[in-house]
């Protein structure tokens, strides 16, 4: 009787080790042959793992193991410098500051693919261990997130280990609303250009950011118009000129009463004076230091100060609805 012939595997290859266990091998959809992340005890075993792999092709769920073995730290570079164009510079800074103190660290040489919730969680409790805020830890889980996402977007790993972790509540205080005698109070008591700085602040909308930014060329003190187009902001340390955080700009109109207090402010600033830390030469910033110098910590937000509990926004009525201008 003639020998049974041995079939031909339809898809891919075992083949039997020295140790006696067995090895599966399969063309990826590049046609490269890549082989199991482990050995098994028998071919049965072998063949269920070669038939998962090919359901996984045909249904464009296949991911390249190779891609799975980066490690933490270079995705998170990568990716840092992918989406850095994109974010604001304070944005980008403290992403830069998060990466490379708390994430990179603790979980930089570790590879995509091994990383579980466990693992995420672990690092969570550690940073609350070290005494980090609560403010802390969720914005550098926030950032984890995000690079692990886009890990996911983009076909590394499967599923993003940055699911079902409990994080840090936040204490909640309740905001002390300035009334509008408050806040009058505050404008008069402050030193100028301070007293403008407070009145934007609480009369116009403005974010302190945009308060700082503020420009002669952008103030029409007849019409009573505040053109908002920039933001002064921190980041590393140093002062930087950026788009307002909604990145459009907007006009807004300032009541009588607060144009009557800026009008000596105004005057102060003449629109052809030179300032040497300015990115725009030429046009002057309306509320600066006294030595004429971008500023963004005025001396009634100091700690200690007396407003530096208070909450600098639009003041409410008597029904507590927030009031339009000053």
């Amino acid at each position: 009787m003639a020998a049974k012939r041995k079939s031909r595997r339809a898809f891919g290859r075992i083949r039997k080790l020295p140790s006696g266990r067995f090895q599966a091998r399969y063309p990826g959809p590049d046609g490269v042959l890549r082989a199991a992340d482990q050995t098994f005890a028998t071919t049965t075993d072998a063949d269920r793992w070669l038939a998962r792999k090919r359901i996984e092709m045909g249904e464009a769920r296949w991911l390249d193991p190779a891609e799975g073995r980066t490690t933490v730290r270079d995705w998170s570079a990568r990716w840092l410098t992918a989406v850095s164009p994109q974010l604001k510079h304070k944005t980008q800074a403290s992403y830069r500051s998060l990466v490379n103190s708390l994430i990179v660290p603790a979980l930089g040489d570790r590879e995509l693919s091994s990383l579980r919730p466990i693992t995420i969680v672990e690092w969570v409790g550690a940073m609350k261990t070290r005494g980090l805020s609560a403010s802390r830890i969720r914005q550098a889980y926030r950032v984890l997130s995000q690079i692990m996402r886009a890990a996911v977007d983009n076909e590394m790993i499967g599923q993003t280990p940055c699911r079902g972790v409990k994080l840090p509540r936040m204490s909640q205080t309740e905001p002390h609303i300035l009334t509008p005698l408050e806040a009058s109070r505050i404008v008069r008591s402050a030193t100028k250009p301070h007293d403008l700085l407070i009145s934007l602040l609480a009369y116009a909308g403005l974010r302190v950011g945009e308060a700082f930014a503020l420009r002669r060329a952008d103030i029409d003190g007849s019409g009573g118009l505040v053109l908002v187009d920039e933001n002064l902001a921190e980041a590393n340390g140093t002062l930087v000129f950026d788009t307002p955080k909604s990145h459009e700009k907007r006009v807004l109109r300032i009541g009588r009463h607060s144009r009557r207090g800026s009008a000596g402010t105004w005057r102060r600033c003449p629109a052809g004076r030179t300032l040497s830390s300015s990115s725009r030469p030429a046009a002057s910033l309306c509320i600066t230091t006294s030595g004429a110098r971008r500023t963004s910590t005025p001396p009634w937000r100091l700690p200690g100060s007396p407003t530096s509990r208070r909450t600098i926004s639009a003041p409410r009525t008597g029904r507590g609805s927030p009031t339009g201008t000053a």
